[in-house]
């Protein structure tokens, strides 16, 4: 018979697993995300919810000759 307390580490160990697993994915999920951006060629950028500038991607200065960081915040 399994006790009470064998059965909840059962559970929070699959769950840290998880959890781990999430970590995992998320993680390459965003460096995947942050190669992308870094080098497109295309100009891409972000905005927050009041359409101001959040990020811009490097390309923006070959293509529009502006610095990344002159546009964050616009």
């Amino acid at each position: 018979m399994v006790s009470a307390y064998e059965e909840h580490d059962e559970i929070l160990s699959r769950l840290y697993l998880e959890l781990e697993e999430a970590q995992k994915a998320l993680r390459y999920s965003e460096e995947r995300f942050r190669s992308l951006f870094e080098n497109a060629s295309d100009v891409l950028y972000s905005v927050d919810s009041e359409f101001r500038v959040v990020s811009v991607s490097p390309s923006v200065e070959r293509v529009l000759g502006y610095a990344p960081e002159e546009l964050v915040g616009k």
